[in-house]
């Protein structure tokens, strides 16, 4: 797992071993640290990402209608828009809260093509038309719950779809399985161990095997 996180820092690590150690990446919040605008914006209901690339600034204003921001020296260049980030982010924030709803103003930005995308909670993302589509969730069978949605593996080829078989054990479900397995134990002395706190076991794997939901 650290190895997977540390790859995800890989545009961080350039910078650092790229201007040896001059450049130490930080934490920089809702607005990226190298480019302006870029980054999570207040709408009326909810929030927006925007991203406006260095040859789209002129698009940009006069396609919000705020040629002023041209001529004005806080935002002349990309290093001025980054230096006054947050000003700038202050000024896109009360255009995008002109609209009632936050379709509004992406519409207007991605006829322009300039990225933008509504910010989604769960609810909105497990209901997306795309996510749906691509069948992104499944159903597992659980005891004492029954059908569970879960997420399916994000690595799906046309023929090896890589569904999910099983779902995750409580725990201590398999004590008896295991120990008696490798170990030799018999239900007796693992009941014993797990009456005297040596070994931990949900009370619900008791509850559902006394109810025959579980092996």
């Amino acid at each position: 797992l650290l190895e997977c996180m540390f790859h995800l820092h890989d545009t961080a690590i350039q910078f650092y071993v790229m201007s040896d150690g001059q450049l130490n990446p930080n934490r920089f919040g809702s607005h990226h640290y190298l480019l302006a605008p870029c980054g999570i914006f207040k709408a009326s209901d909810g929030y927006v990402v925007i991203t406006v690339l260095d040859h789209q600034w002129e698009t940009f204003c006069n396609t919000i209608g705020r040629r002023e921001w041209l001529t004005d020296p806080r935002f002349a260049t990309r290093e001025a828009r980054v230096d006054n980030r947050l000003a700038l982010a202050k000024l896109l924030e009360e255009w995008l809260q002109t609209f009632t709803a936050r379709e509004e103003p992406i519409a207007i930005l991605e006829k322009a093509r300039i990225l933008s995308a509504p910010v989604l909670d769960i609810a909105q993302i497990i209901n997306h038309p795309v996510i749906q589509e691509r069948g992104a969730m499944q159903s597992i069978p659980h005891p004492g719950l029954g059908l569970v949605a879960i997420p399916k593996s994000p690595f799906r080829m046309s023929e090896t779809p890589a569904m999910i078989r099983n779902r995750a054990p409580m725990l201590g479900e398999h004590n008896e399985k295991i120990l008696g397995k490798y170990l030799g134990y018999s239900r007796e002395k693992v009941a014993r161990l797990t009456e005297a706190g040596v070994l931990t076991q949900d009370s619900s794997v008791v509850k559902l095997r006394a109810e025959g939901e579980l092996d």
